[in-house]
């Protein structure tokens, strides 16, 4: 364990017995081979990141996004670099087919056949399997990072090995560890708050006379949510309120879950504020720097 994280901290600086080099800068086909490839990753990133939607489907596709980066990596782990690149190649490019299929069900199958169709609110047992597939992800990005610095490495691309060792640096530090320190508050207050739908069902009125009161009851669905009896007032008339009966994500603090939000005007929840918000910076300015490093090694493949 401890030989893997230095050799993913500081990849191309430790000779594994047994592990004999494929390739060498010399031999112009392995550029060839990764030249494309990297390019298919860039892309496909930017694709995935980028969000214009008509009507609800998101025109710039993130399974078009996510098929050019399966089909990138996997090119990638075909180039002959070494043997334990190969190996440890076969994880990202794994979790980026299994992300490519979620994704098409997700951005294609949902928005073209169940858009009309009320998403069943989020529940522990799916934070609980989506915070193990953040988990996964950042790891399979993790051991992407390393490879492409070994590939650098070996390549004798000292600007995009540098960048790639910080890319590492970045997601483990700045990403991977405060997502585990932050997973189970962050679990706790996602299963503790109730979920509503941002565009809820329409709600019916109906009124009826109780001897000399009057029942005002709505409904949803055909389903009682709220009932209230109104007396006489000493004037003879009757005064009745319609309450305000679901929340909006405008109220106050909210936690955003696709077509859902949960009111969290909780001390527990603005403590997590800060540390998610720069969480989030990091994230961000973590893919920034890994479409950088994705740059400056097309840019070395592209002027040899």
């Amino acid at each position: 364990m401890r030989l893997f994280i230095r050799d993913s901290l500081f990849p191309g600086t430790r000779k594994h017995s047994g592990d004999t080099m494929i390739s060498t800068s010399e031999e112009l086909p392995v550029v060839k081979r990764g030249f494309g490839p990297l390019r298919f990753i860039f892309w496909g990133v930017m694709i995935c990141i980028v969000k214009i939607e008509l009507n609800g489907f998101d025109i710039i596709n993130d399974f078009v996004g996510m098929l050019m980066i399966w089909w990138g990596v996997a090119a990638l782990a075909r180039v002959p670099i070494s043997n334990t690149y190969h190996r440890r190649m076969i994880f990202p490019a794994v979790i980026a087919g299994i992300s490519m299929i979620g994704a098409f069900y997700s951005a294609v199958l949902c928005p073209l056949h169940f858009a009309k169709v009320p998403l069943p609110s989020p529940s522990a047992t799916m934070f609980a399997l989506l915070f193990i597939a953040a988990f996964v992800s950042f790891m399979a990005i993790i051991v992407f990072c390393c490879c492409m610095a070994e590939y650098c490495s070996v390549m004798s691309w000292e600007r995009a090995l540098a960048s790639w060792r910080y890319s590492t640096r970045l997601i483990i530090f700045g990403v991977l560890i405060p997502f585990l320190v932050l997973a189970i508050p962050l679990f706790v207050l996602l299963t503790s708050v109730e979920f509503y739908p941002k565009k809820p069902q329409p709600i019916t009125w109906e009124h009826q006379s109780i001897g000399d009161d009057w029942q005002y009851t709505a409904l949803r669905n055909g389903e009682v949510i709220y009932s209230e009896t109104v007396s006489r007032s000493p004037d003879g008339s009757y005064h009745f309120t319609y309450p305000k009966l679901d929340p909006t994500p405008d109220d106050g603090l909210t936690i955003n879950f696709g077509e859902w939000f949960a009111p969290a005007d909780t001390t527990f929840a603005r403590a997590l504020f800060i540390p998610i918000l720069l969480v989030a910076v990091a994230v961000c300015w973590a893919v920034i720097h890994f479409l950088m490093s994705l740059s400056r090694m097309i840019r070395a493949a592209n002027e040899v």
